[in-house]
């Protein structure tokens, strides 16, 4: 005979497929209360375990202190587990069935957690690499920026020192053009003097007529070879003074005295 008896405390029916009671003995309190202990020592508290929560958790988890947490966690669901299956009160398969489950999901976690330091590991030496390398770059930039203005200050200097020595070469060579086209002056002048003196000579003694004339016009024109001999000296000197190879000083009496870098001293009265 199966009956089903309301426990005293809810709603929860007790199974009695094992327990069978006679009529004959159903009227008997005692045997009634030892059956009915016998049924209840048979009945199993439901399994509160959900198989989703680790793996959902491990899924979400980012980072390696995340997964540490849920590994954490695993282990508290093993040992939870454990727990259950000494005291009895559960199903001893579903007990076991749980328990093998969240034995794979701590060796889940404890692999999540693993590549999970892994890849923050590969992260943390990629970014000092990088950061490596973009110091040394920035350095190589710099020393080559350094030594870029090196070599321009260098350059300018060079090009600054070949422009002073073109100018001094032109001015060198202006000097020589002008000491060359006044002597060339100088021998014209003089050739024509010359020229003009012996025709006035040859003139004189043609005609019978006094060489006073001419003694002047030597004079004459000795004096005007002194004066062009005076020019193309003071020609020379401003030229030399231009070129800042010579001073110049005015005495109080208005004379000017020149002196060149060799130590040659002119004095130019006025």
């Amino acid at each position: 005979m199966n009956l089903t008896i309301q426990s005293m405390s809810g709603n929860t029916p007790i199974g009695l497929e094992n327990a069978t009671v006679t009529m004959k003995n159903w009227k008997d309190s005692t045997a009634r209360v030892q059956s009915l202990k016998r049924s209840s020592s048979t009945t199993k508290k439901a399994l509160n375990y959900n198989s989703r929560e680790i793996s959902s958790q491990l899924m979400r988890a980012s980072k390696s202190r995340n997964a540490a947490t849920v590994l954490a966690k695993a282990k508290s669901k093993v040992a939870m587990l454990q727990r259950c299956k000494g005291s009895g009160q559960y199903n001893d398969s579903e007990v076991e069935i749980a328990l093998a489950h969240a034995k794979r999901m701590v060796k889940c976690a404890q692999l999540k957690v693993g590549n999970l330091r892994q890849e923050e590991a590969l992260r943390k030496s990629c970014e000092r690499e990088l950061a490596s390398s973009k110091q040394q770059k920035k350095s190589e930039v710099k020393r080559r920026v350094a030594q870029k203005e090196n070599e321009m200050r260098q350059k300018a200097a060079t090009e600054e020192l070949q422009q002073s020595m073109k100018e001094k070469e032109c001015r060198r060579e202006l000097v020589q053009k002008r000491r060359m086209h006044r002597n060339q002056e100088r021998s014209k002048i003089a050739e024509a003097d010359i020229k003009y003196l012996q025709d006035q000579t040859n003139r004189s003694q043609g005609s019978g007529v006094s060489d006073t004339g001419v003694t002047l016009d030597i004079s004459s024109v000795a004096m005007n070879m002194n004066e062009l001999k005076m020019m193309e000296t003071q020609i020379d000197m401003e030229v030399e003074m231009e070129m800042g190879v010579i001073d110049a000083s005015v005495g109080v009496d208005g004379s000017c005295t020149v002196s060149n870098q060799t130590g040659t001293t002119i004095n130019l009265g006025i």
